[in-house]
């Protein structure tokens, strides 16, 4: 009788034990899950106004910074950056505009002293996207 309790006992602990692990294991997922839906790593986007420009042409910019799973509205990168990189991969111009609640508006005239006609990449980022490399930027080519 002593041992048949003793045993039941033994199972006992050794159940809640495991449960008391698990709960641990649980809470800590759900952490860093909540962490990666809510604040995760930054997303840019920009539109421009026409497929293709000519000299002396302005091209307007509207442009959006969401973060996380969700694309919830991330206010944490007061400014974005927008570059403009020519063929040879040299850079051009770079625009920094100011975001307010996740979105930026720019423009740029598209004069003949900087940008000879040809292709060019526009590039996109913020200073947060800069530290998980630039592999999160926005490159968009422009004709």
């Amino acid at each position: 009788m002593q041992k048949a309790t003793f045993l039941s006992c033994f199972f006992l602990c050794c159940i809640s034990t495991t449960q008391a692990q698990f709960d641990a294991f649980q809470q800590k997922i759900e952490r860093y899950d909540s962490i990666s839906t809510f604040d995760g790593r930054e997303r840019i986007f920009v539109h421009y106004d026409k497929p293709q420009y000519t000299v002396n042409d302005t091209l307007w910019m509207k442009g959006y910074i969401v973060a996380g799973a969700l694309n919830m509205v991330n206010d944490s990168s007061r400014i974005a950056y927008v570059e403009f990189i020519d063929a040879n991969g040299n850079l051009v111009k770079r625009i920094s505009a100011l975001c307010g609640i996740g979105l930026f508006y720019s423009n740029i005239t598209l004069g003949d002293q900087l940008f000879a006609q040809g292709t060019y990449t526009l590039r996109a980022y913020t200073n947060r996207m800069r530290n998980f490399g630039d592999s999160l930027f926005l490159k968009v080519l422009l004709k």
